[in-house]
């Protein structure tokens, strides 16, 4: 028995062998299989397989691609009446990169007509041919890029032109459980049925497809998260059908949160992300009456979690593709009970929302999401914050007094007894800035402070038992006058803060195209704009922008856009040249998001006059000076600029003194003017710098 085993081993191998070395029956060009024209790729493909094949060795080698040793197989195909015909590739599970060369004449006898490489989908091929003579045989060699991979693939011809049913369009997928989905499309052929096929995303199409008798059709047993494409064809009278419609891909994304009893737990100090594009309504919710504007007439999804007792803040403010709502319910689903709900929140883009409430120590919390009515759903993010239960003030505003004053307010709210305020100059750290504790009042005036100069404090409340959550920062300028970016002509020469739309504290509004033109007030003058802060998002092409025109509109010359320089290159002074002193700001917000904008200092400069304006009892010493200048008035100085002979500004300060001292040893030797601010009157001296 032993001795029959090694000749039945060797058979079984040689069979293998046989079996593995068999060359494609479409190796050489005499033996090309044949493409029978369909009108369309999923109803004529064939499959080809260059596995195992051999170099041809025809003549001429393609033109395109990468033939590498030459092997390859061939196909035929007759030209149909219109003379026109596509040749198409596609993937099969097998090789995913391949080339055609077309050929005219006999084997051994070939002229190439076209070669392509990559025109198919990823990186398979197409070829268009037109102009041919009707009956003309055309020959097909097709390889693959470097040939140096083998399997399968999809192959048809097929002319377009040859439909006479026209082909389903405006196809839609929606989602109407974990499962199901429902289909439709637009019908343009009068059709009598339709073949429709659902497959997996990467699946290859079937050459027909379920009958059925209506424009629209539902299906079930599909999985939820996974990605699904649908094809539709229409059967018109006579049997003739169209081409098969274009692959429309969607995702089984139906929110597994959908109802109360399936309700995501959510945390403190956490953000989640949700969708109620495919959500449906929780029926059984009981409208908020107390609040008119949150209709439960909108799909919702819904979260949970249970109260601590601390103060609670839900938030999609500024994160969310639709106008959102925020509910709180309380009890059981089947039977919940509305406990709060907020529709819009100051402040949030695109109508989105802030709720805050206080929660109760184990308390089962149910929160939905959901928009303004039926047709508000999309994508959101859902931020939750908790805090101690002492309530931070509300209603904080911080108040310009004069050039250097502020006065800031709040509200205390019920729990706080007195609060705590910290300040300094934007960009401090927290416990390194003036700090003033237990202030009973809701107001608090800041004095000392620099005209222009950018700060911020945070505020805190103290209560019986414990003490707040600092809120913060909480920035200002120190601006007694404001000027707001505005569709507007007027003349000023008053040194002012000035600002895109938002203010200091706001991001500006989205779709406003303000033309603001500026005059000075004193013929004498001319304005300029020096730029402490910019930001208008994306720099170059794209994103919000700014532009600056020396003149009274924008045929002037453009001094600067932020198109051109960016943020950074705003952050500088410029100045009107023209005769009129004037400056034209045109500024655009057209991009989705919004950004924090701009501030500046606003002021007007002279062409320099060697002529000095004196204030009573101002002393500027010595003159000519070396080193350091002094500087003495009977009132604060407010502020102090120095300019050169060709009127460039080279310093400036806001020193709020009556003294000051200026160390000039870096500034080179010559004639300067000086200007200063003192009370409402305005010096202008000359000096020398040896």
């Amino acid at each position: 028995m032993k001795k029959l085993l090694f000749p039945l081993f060797s058979l079984i191998l040689s069979l293998n062998i046989s079996v593995i070395a068999q060359t494609p029956v479409n190796d050489n060009c005499s033996n090309a299989s044949e493409l029978i024209v369909g009108q369309e790729f999923i109803s004529s493909y064939i499959i080809g397989d260059n596995s195992n094949c051999t170099a041809s060795g025809e003549l001429p080698i393609p033109s395109c691609s990468q033939f590498g040793n030459g092997q390859d197989i061939w196909f035929h195909v007759t030209v149909p009446e219109s003379g026109s015909l596509i040749i198409e590739t596609a993937y099969n599970n097998g090789i995913d990169d391949t080339a055609i060369s077309i050929y005219e004449g006999n084997c051994g006898e070939l002229s190439e007509i076209s070669c392509d490489d990559d025109s198919g989908n990823n990186f398979m091929s197409l070829i268009t041919v037109s102009d041919r003579i009707p009956g003309e045989t055309i020959l097909v060699r097709v390889f693959e890029y470097q040939n140096n991979n083998f399997g399968t693939f999809l192959i048809a011809a097929y002319d377009p032109s040859l439909a006479s049913c026209d082909f389903p369009t405006d196809l839609n997928a929606y989602i109407m459980s974990e499962t199901d989905v429902f289909l439709t499309w637009e019908d343009h052929a009068n059709a009598t049925s339709w073949e429709i096929q659902v497959l997996h995303e990467g699946e290859i199409p079937n050459q027909s497809g379920t009958l059925i008798y209506e424009n629209y059709h539902n299906v079930s047993d599909l999985i939820n998260g996974e990605n699904y494409q649908f094809y539709v064809r229409a059967i018109c009278e006579g049997g003739d059908y169209s081409n098969w419609s274009s692959g429309f891909s969607f995702q089984m994304s139906f929110p597994i949160n959908n109802a109360p009893i399936n309700a995501l737990p959510i945390s403190c100090g956490t953000t989640v992300s949700g969708d109620t594009t495919y959500a449906t309504i929780a029926e059984e919710v009981e409208d908020c009456d107390e609040f008119p504007n949150n209709p439960t007439t909108s799909p919702d999804v819904w979260y949970s979690w249970v109260g601590n007792g601390d103060f609670v803040s839900l938030s999609t403010c500024n994160q969310a593709s639709f106008d959102t709502s925020i509910g709180i319910y309380t009890g059981e689903p089947g039977s919940l009970l509305c406990h709060s709900a907020t529709d819009d929140s100051s402040g949030c883009s695109i109508y989105t929302t802030t709720h805050e409430f206080f929660s109760t120590l184990d308390e089962l919390y149910y929160i939905r999401v959901y928009g303004y009515n039926y047709n508000s759903v999309g994508t959101f993010d859902l931020t939750m914050n908790c805090s101690s239960s002492c309530v931070p003030p509300s209603e904080i505003t911080a108040t310009i007094i004069d050039a250097n004053t502020t006065e800031l307010s709040w509200n205390l709210g019920n729990s706080g007894t007195s609060c705590n305020v910290e300040w300094e100059i934007s960009g401090f750290v927290q416990g390194e800035g003036n700090l003033v504790s237990n202030i009973t009042e809701t107001t608090f005036p800041i004095t000392n402070l620099t005209e222009f100069q950018a700060y911020e404090f945070y505020i805190q409340s103290n209560c019986e038992d414990e003490t707040g959550d600092w809120i913060g920062p909480i920035p200002w300028v120190q601006a007694s006058n404001i000027i707001a970016m505005q569709e507007n002509v007027f003349s000023t020469c008053e040194r002012s803060l000035f600002t895109d739309s938002g203010g200091v504290t706001n991001n500006y509004f989205n779709g406003e195209e303000p033309v603001l033109i500026l005059f000075p007030d004193d013929p004498s003058q001319k304005l300029q704009i020096e730029f402490l802060s910019f930001d208008c998002g994306n720099e170059g092409n794209y994103g919000d922008f700014l532009a600056i025109y020396d003149g009274q509109d924008d045929s002037y010359e453009l001094l600067v856009s932020s198109t051109n320089v960016g943020n950074d290159g705003m952050l500088a002074t410029f100045k009107a040249t023209n005769e009129q002193g004037a400056l034209t700001f045109i500024f655009d917000a057209n991009m989705e998001n919004t950004h924090a904008g701009w501030t500046g200092v606003l002021s007007c400069y002279s062409t320099v006059s060697n002529t000095d304006n004196t204030i009573d009892s101002f002393k500027l010493y010595p003159n000519p000076v070396i080193s350091t200048l002094n500087l003495e008035a009977q009132q604060p100085i407010n502020w102090v600029e120095i300019y050169n002979i060709l009127g460039e500004k080279i310093l400036s300060v806001t020193p709020n003194s009556n003294h000051l001292q200026l160390d000039i040893n870096n500034i080179p030797t010559g004639s300067y003017i000086l200007k200063t601010g003192v009370g409402s009157l305005i010096g202008v001296y000359t000096f020398v710098k040896k």
